[in-house]
């Protein structure tokens, strides 16, 4: 059985040439120099190739290639997890297959915007996308407060609104989820007005 191993060749160079620093009785300031200028070359590197793999994961969403987005943002948050697009990129996957196909993935997309949120706590996006996979599972309470979190860092998107009013039908709050759908229909919502015409006659 062949086995094949992944060699990284800049930590080899790296590991040769402290060696040879201090083989030559270089100090250790001079190798602890050294060491920081590769660490930041080897962070600037991981860095760029984190954001190839964003970049071409948006670009199979763009496609509707989810599955094949899926792949590149899970290697994303692998190389990189501590940064955010990953996990939210996953979670816009995983709600694209809620919404479509299997209902059990908005779970697993509001896990996505959990870690999203955790890093970056004022991503509007994701407070929207987690209320509306909320709605989508029966937590109209909960999803009625993401939809409080992202109108208030954004209050221009009337698809904010207009979901936040069908999570108040869901609990019988219909004078107020009038209201919200007259302000998602001021802001150019696409279904506001059948949300009007069905809950507010």
């Amino acid at each position: 059985m062949n086995v094949y191993l992944m060699i990284n060749p800049m930590k080899i160079i790296h590991s040769l040439l402290v060696f040879l620093l201090l083989s030559l009785g270089y100090n250790s300031t001079l190798t602890k120099k050294y060491n920081s200028l590769m660490s930041n070359n080897y962070s600037n590197q991981l860095d760029s190739d984190y954001d190839s793999l964003i970049t071409l994961a948006e670009n199979y969403l763009k496609m509707n290639k989810i599955s094949e987005a899926m792949q590149q943002f899970n290697k994303a948050v692998i190389l990189h997890p501590s940064r955010v697009e990953g996990y939210y990129g996953l979670g816009v996957c995983k709600s694209t297959f809620c919404y479509s196909q299997n209902m059990d993935l908005c779970a697993e997309a509001i896990t996505e915007y959990d870690k999203t949120i955790k890093i970056t706590p004022n991503y509007r996006k994701a407070f929207y996308n987690r209320g509306t996979c909320k709605l989508i599972l029966g937590d109209h309470k909960g999803a009625i407060s993401d939809f409080d979190k992202a109108i208030k860092l954004d209050s221009s998107d009337g698809n904010y609104f207009a979901n936040r009013g069908l999570a108040k039908t869901r609990l019988g709050y219909y004078d107020a989820a009038c209201l919200d759908f007259k302000r998602a229909l001021e802001l150019g919502a696409p279904k506001a007005q059948e949300h009007l015409s069905h809950y507010c006659k």
